[in-house]
């Protein structure tokens, strides 16, 4: 009869196995680089803020292309310009403090270019392109909320209409 321990070090071996196997050997992935940040029309005027709309938006297009993307392809993207939605004005009270202030004639803007590859590095598409959302205020979901909102429904926008061909012609 099997001890405990032996039991337990076979289920362990097992489970690592498993493990091993259910993770695929190329997953649909975004690598996301940011181009001369510095000279972005508006990514935030604090060290602080700029680093979070940044993480946040890196963040996000990788989860786009990993959602949007067939797990054989990889996207390469190159954030060449920003500009967040609304502008930043002060606000008087008790110090004075910063607010970004939504208006119609400040929509949020990106300007990319991406390299989309297969999985043996054959590059299926390449460009550079536009993303803008004139009309942000009035399109806006319930599935968006907080910091970005605004520029992830358009990164989400683009993702649908630039990719959903790849992703049906892979399945």
């Amino acid at each position: 009869m099997k001890s405990i321990k032996q039991i337990g070090r076979h289920a362990l071996v097992l489970a690592a196995v498993l493990t091993a196997c259910a993770v695929p050997a190329w997953a649909a992935s975004a690598e996301v680089t940011f181009v001369a940040p510095d000279g972005y029309a508006d990514i935030g005027r604090s060290s602080r803020d700029r680093d979070e709309a940044l993480a946040g938006l890196k963040a996000h297009l990788e989860k786009a292309a990993e959602s949007a993307l067939p797990a054989t392809q990889k996207l390469s993207i190159e954030v060449l310009q920003v500009n967040l939605a609304g502008e930043v004005e002060p606000l008087f009270r008790h110090r004075m403090e910063e607010v970004r202030v939504l208006r119609q004639v400040s929509w949020p803007s990106m300007k990319l270019h991406y390299v989309l590859r297969d999985e043996a590095g054959t590059v299926l598409k390449e460009a550079t392109t536009e993303l803008s959302e004139m009309d942000y205020l009035q399109r806006l979901s319930g599935r968006y909320s907080g910091a970005l909102q605004y520029e992830k429904q358009m990164i989400d926008r683009w993702f649908a209409s630039e990719f959903a061909a790849d992703r049906r012609s892979s399945l």
